[in-house]
């Protein structure tokens, strides 16, 4: 999928009636990058594995560690670094940049592996 771009989910910012914030991880240069996606989309339910009893273990198939490709990404106007509050401009403790997804989006889960177990040496 090379002409597909890469983001990965990094959580989820606000639900709105139609609409949910999708945060992505921050880009090299400090932005963190965030779009809206319809809400049937991310709340889709997706069996993630099993527990214990061999019950399966579903999620929303949109939440952190996912992985989206997307045919198209566009850029929604500029880098904000600044919002205003009480007419005062304030500086935004991270820049954003908001984003149109278009096109065809492939979801991919994070692998779920055991963890080792903790061990902690006292030096």
């Amino acid at each position: 999928m090379s002409d597909y771009y890469e983001l990965v989910v990094a959580g989820i910012g606000g639900v709105g009636p139609n609409s949910t914030k999708i945060n992505f991880t921050k880009t090299d240069d400090g932005v963190r990058l965030w779009a809206w996606m319809p809400n049937e989309d991310v709340t889709k339910q997706v069996m993630v594995g099993k527990d214990k009893n061999d019950d399966p273990i579903f999620r929303n198939q949109i939440r952190a560690g996912v992985t989206l490709s997307v045919e198209e990404v566009v850029a929604l106007g500029n880098v904000q670094t600044q919002y205003m509050k009480d007419n005062v401009p304030t500086d935004l403790a991270v820049p954003t940049q908001q984003l149109i997804l278009s096109g065809k989006v492939l979801v991919t889960q994070p692998t779920l592996k055991p963890m080792a177990k903790l061990e902690v040496v006292t030096a």
